[in-house]
């Protein structure tokens, strides 16, 4: 079990390797009720061809923002990139109303970790420079001071910081608690993950960079 699960800010675990069947029940102290739209479950996680996806209700624990106010929360995710295909390990909200999402671009393979203030045309984040490797098992991961500034996420692949740059669009107040959480689809609109995701969390404060590291390095042997 990994370690963070038992974390006392620990939001949401899912150790999709564990996970078979349409329903189950998450590993944290909240059991948030998880159901299974498609994905094959495997020994390394659950694998989703394109139309797949798992829905999480939603939950005031998941939310870090109460449309004043932000709060510090991080978020991390083991995925295999297939093909260059996306990949949408985490997303919470709708197209419309949304929330945050831990995502990959399906050209570029950058990492996008963003916070929403309600719609989708105001946001702050950051986006790595360059892609995380092709066909191959990546922690992707990020945390955020809660600050309402670009500058207080930083995201993290594998046990390193990237190059990445600020993303800011609009005038960014803070998040709304607008929904569902997701995994493997991107909020409730028609692009969905085409590869595997192992396992997620979500903690409700700022990991340090040694925590970071710690959690790749006890858990890669599942995946590397």
């Amino acid at each position: 079990m990994n370690r963070l699960a038992y974390d006392p800010t620990c939001r949401l675990y899912l150790p999709l390797w564990m996970k078979d069947g349409a329903t189950f029940m998450s590993d944290d102290a909240y059991g948030h009720l998880v159901t299974a739209t498609g994905s094959i479950w495997g020994l390394q996680g659950r694998n989703f061809d394109g139309d797949d996806f798992l829905d999480v209700p939603d939950n005031d624990v998941l939310s870090f923002g109460d449309s004043l106010t932000d709060s510090p929360f991080s978020m991390a995710s083991w995925v295999y990139i297939n093909n260059s295909n996306r990949s949408d390990p985490i997303t919470k909200g709708t197209t419309t109303a949304r929330e945050y999402m831990l995502v990959v671009d399906a050209t570029t393979r950058i990492v996008n970790f963003l916070c929403y203030d309600e719609i989708g045309s105001v946001n702050i984040g950051k986006s790595t420079d360059a892609g995380i490797a092709n066909n191959a098992w990546s922690l992707i991961g990020g945390t955020y001071d809660g600050s309402s500034s670009a500058n207080g996420v930083t995201i993290y692949v594998n046990n390193t910081v990237p190059a990445q740059t600020n993303v800011i669009n609009g005038v960014y107040v803070a998040m709304h608690n607008q929904g569902s959480l997701r995994i493997g689809r991107f909020m409730d609109s028609a692009s969905y993950t085409t590869g595997k995701i192992g396992e997620l969390l979500v903690l409700g404060r700022q990991l340090r960079p040694a925590e970071i590291e710690r959690y790749y390095e006890e858990t890669k042997w599942r995946w590397q």
